[in-house]
């Protein structure tokens, strides 16, 4: 295995002959699209979008409702599960993001239906994933 030294030793003697170009600065130079997407979901149309972080309201490709951050784990209910877009629509609207519990292995799990949703809500006013109380 050739050490590191080496390498570099070999890579200007191919430089000075023209082989190899040195790489160009891309200073100044932006990328065309931010490192990650994150999931949106509109509530009229029932569909979740992933598109790139907004400061400002994003809207429904196919509605044109407004699209809701939802958090880097959200996973979204079928399109024809009503009672769980429901849920999620609840939760969403009472402050509560879908992110990863894993840095909060003591809070309590979101609910499963409906009908626990607006228990969950009272019980929990300091949730570490609300962001805001309602």
């Amino acid at each position: 295995m050739v050490d590191k030294h080496e390498k570099a030793r070999r890579a200007e003697l191919l430089r000075k002959k023209g082989f190899r170009s040195r790489p160009k600065s891309i200073e100044g130079v932006k990328p065309r699209f931010p490192n990650y997407l994150v999931p949106y979901a509109c509530f009229e149309c029932r569909r979740s979008v992933k598109i790139p972080p907004r400061d400002k309201t994003a809207r429904c490709p196919q509605c044109g409702g407004d699209l809701h951050w939802m958090g880097r784990a959200f996973k979204p209910p079928r399109r024809t599960d009503l009672k769980q877009w429901m849920k999620v629509e609840k939760l969403r609207m009472a402050g509560f993001l879908f992110a990863s519990f894993h840095s909060f292995k003591d809070a309590e799990a979101y609910p499963e239906t409906l009908r626990e949703v607006a228990d969950f809500i009272e019980r929990n006013p300091d949730h570490p994933m609300r962001i805001r109380n309602s």
